[in-house]
Order: C-alpha cells, then sequence, then structure tokens
C-alpha cells in the first residue's frame, strides 16, 4: 500500500515507535535548518485541553474556532502489534467560542463519528479537517475506513456538513480515489483537510496525493494531483506502480492571496523533504517553499507569507522528547523563517492578532506515552 499519512495513522509511524519506548523529562534544544532562526515571545495560553487528538483547524461564525477531533478509537480492536487498531465512534467536531478571552468554552458541533486508534488512543483517524462557510454552515471530513470504499450512509471517506448535529454526506472521496486513481499509483484515500470556497469546496487526500474540488451539487473533480517527490534522501526511493521518490502526501489546505490556495506535502515524512506549494485558483503550481519536516498545518500571515506547523521537526530518535519535537515556522514571502518549539502541532488558524494551534494532535484527552499532561490541546500565540 502507497504511504499514507502516517503520522497520524494508527501506530504505523516512527514517531509512535520511538516516542513511545522512552522520552526525555527535560528539556532539550530545538534544532533547525540553517535557514530558520528561533522565534521567542510571550507564552502561549491554553484555550482547550483534553481533547482528543485535534488536528485541522478552522475559523467559524462569529469569531469562533472549530477543532476537528480525530477522536479515541474504539473498544473493537483488531490486528496486533504496532498494526493493532481500535474502532469505534469518539471522533467529531468541537467549537471554541470567544477563544481570545480569558474564559473560552468548547462545545460539540457534531460527536459519534468513526475513528480508530492504537489501544492507548493515541494517533487516531477519524474526523481530521474542518471548515467553515460565511453562512456558518459547518463541513468536515472523516477517514476512519475499514474498508476501502464505505457504505454510503458511513460518513468514513465523505466530505459531509453538519445539519443539527447530525452528518449529511456532500461527497463521497474513497469512492471517488477508488473508481478515478488520478495519482495512478494504486487507488487509497485518506481524507485530510477542507478548504471552503464561494463555489466550492477543496479537499485534501494524503493518501490519494492530490487535492479535490467538490462543487455545490457533490460533483468531484480533480483541483490538483502532486507527482513525487525526488530530491534529497526522496531520490531514487522505490514507489508504487514503478514509480521512485517520496508520496508528496498534501496534508492541509489555506487561503492565500489572489484566491490561490497554499497546500502543505508530508513528503513520506523524510525530514528537510516536505514542501509548501501555492497553487493558482485554476490549480497550476505558483511557487514552491521546501525544507520542512513534516508540515501537517499551514495558514496565511495577515503580513504575507505563511505559518506552517512541523509535526516531526527536532525529532531526536537517540533521546526522545515529545514537548519538543514540532516546531510552527514562519515563512515570510521572500523566504526569511522563525521558528518556534511548540509540541507536535497539526493544524493552525489566525483570528484577530493571534495564532491556534493544535498541539500534542496525535494525542488523547488523557494523555500519550505515560504523561496525562501530553494531552490533545488547543494554544493561543500572538503573532
Amino acid at each position: 500500500m502507497r504511504v499514507r499519512l502516517r503520522a497520524v495513522t494508527v501506530g504505523a509511524t516512527a514517531l509512535a515507535l520511538v516516542l513511545g519506548t522512552a522520552w526525555a523529562t527535560s528539556p532539550a534544544t530545538a534544532t533547525a535548518s540553517r535557514h530558520q532562526h528561533h522565534h521567542h515571545d510571550s507564552a502561549p495560553v491554553v484555550v482547550a485541553d483534553h481533547l482528543n487528538n485535534p488536528r485541522q483547524l478552522a475559523v467559524g461564525h462569529h469569531g469562533s474556532l472549530l477543532v476537528a477531533l480525530a477522536g479515541a478509537g474504539g473498544t473493537t480492536c483488531t490486528g496486533a502489534g504496532e498494526e493493532e487498531q481500535c474502532i469505534g465512534t469518539t471522533a467529531g467536531i468541537a467549537k471554541i467560542r470567544a477563544p481570545w478571552s480569558s474564559s473560552p468554552s468548547v462545545s460539540t458541533v457534531i460527536g459519534g463519528m468513526p475513528s480508530g486508534a492504537a489501544p492507548d488512543a493515541s494517533f487516531a483517524l477519524g474526523t481530521n479537517g474542518v471548515g467553515s462557510d460565511r453562512h456558518g454552515r459547518v463541513y468536515g471530513v472523516n477517514s476512519a475506513a475499514t474498508v476501502p470504499v464505505p457504505p454510503a450512509d458511513d460518513p468514513a471517506g465523505k466530505l459531509f456538513k453538519v445539519r443539527n448535529g447530525h452528518a449529511v454526506i456532500v461527497a463521497d472521496l474513497a469512492a471517488y480515489e477508488h473508481d478515478n486513481d488520478p495519482d495512478g499509483q494504486g487507488p487509497d484515500s485518506d481524507a485530510y483537510s477542507v478548504l471552503v470556497q464561494h463555489r466550492r469546496i477543496l479537499v485534501a487526500d494524503a493518501a490519494g496525493n492530490d487535492v479535490l474540488s467538490v462543487g455545490r451539487h457533490g460533483r468531484i473533480s480533480v483541483f490538483h494531483t502532486f507527482p513525487n517527490v525526488k530530491t534529497g534522501a526522496c531520490a531514487g526511493q522505490p514507489n508504487d506502480a514503478g514509480t521512485t521518490g517520496c508520496d508528496f502526501v498534501p496534508t492541509a489546505l489555506a487561503a492565500g492571496p489572489h484566491g490561490s490556495v497554499y497546500v502543505t506535502g508530508l513528503a513520506s515524512e523524510t525530514p528537510g523533504e516536505g514542501r509548501v506549494v501555492l497553487l493558482s485558483r485554476w490549480g497550476h503550481v505558483i511557487r514552491t517553499w521546501s525544507g520542512f519536516t513534516a508540515p501537517v498545518g499551514i495558514v496565511a500571515s495577515p503580513r504575507g507569507g505563511f505559518y506552517v506547523s512541523e509535526l516531526l521537526a527536532n525529532l531526536n530518535e537517540a533521546n526522545p522528547d515529545p514537548p519538543n519535537t514540532g516546531l510552527i515556522t514562519k515563512v515570510g514571502w521572500w523566504g526569511h523563517r522563525t521558528s518556534r518549539v511548540v509540541p507536535l502541532p497539526a493544524g493552525l488558524a489566525i483570528i484577530g492578532h493571534h495564532l491556534y494551534a493544535s498541539v500534542y494532535s496525535i494525542a488523547p484527552a488523557t494523555g500519550v506515552f505515560g504523561n496525562p499532561a501530553w494531552n490533545g490541546q488547543v494554544w493561543r500565540m500572538s503573532l
């Protein structure tokens, strides 16, 4: 099977194997590329904690913050060892009201969605992406499929909208991938991110290596298909269907200038080979930035450029340290980079003068790797 978004699949990741066996209890010094400088400002504020595998973020109605929750799996387990997966209906979408205030409140937009996770509820698959339109309608994608093409009434593998706390299917993404296989490397779907636009909704399919466009009536078309990454450590790597290189693995979407779209590419988690690609409103490549490690979240900066979350940056396999694994990197339009250490970050959003990030994004509400303090959270930081 083609490489999926291993960093958020059940147990099948080097991060789970490394961090799950040992970790450092003292702070570690973060490392960055030679083009980066670390940025230190006021301490982050925890807006919400004890969340189940928080992933992508989106700005909702009246300045609220929407959080996609991949869930905590369930009690029906299959497989063995690192392949063991426990299935349940614990995924969903949460809303944080007044996230900028001293007393934000968290409520459930939708719950009871499919979720699969490791036995300790970490590294879940479930509701990964969330978005909202200008009328306040909430959309999401779920990838907790136990079969390649889930049944039509199963929200796994689908784009859905929330109506009165229930999921209404908008488009069957897994079926489209199965029938069309846009990247030609064999059908495999893992919908991970949503960007709601005026006349369409864009969805990043991490395992399909493409961004799909869903029209008003649920019609699916290909917005862009990404070729394999063939630089650095990805060069010459065997891949499916006789190809070489690392799968691009699109993970996050963000609105860019003049109708353009930012897309992050995981590059099969290969250190330093992650990408950010800017696509035009028609899906053509405008610009590419490289040198990231497992980028899984992005948001445009109001001052130009963007912020990107690097899930596995600073990963030290010899001396694992979850609180110091991960970066949020600010990239100016002309390429200048500054970074700050943020633990295992994923989704990003900006409201006013604050940047919000989901952190410990592979952790359940009860914590991960034996430490209850390392639970799924949302942080607020100054821009």
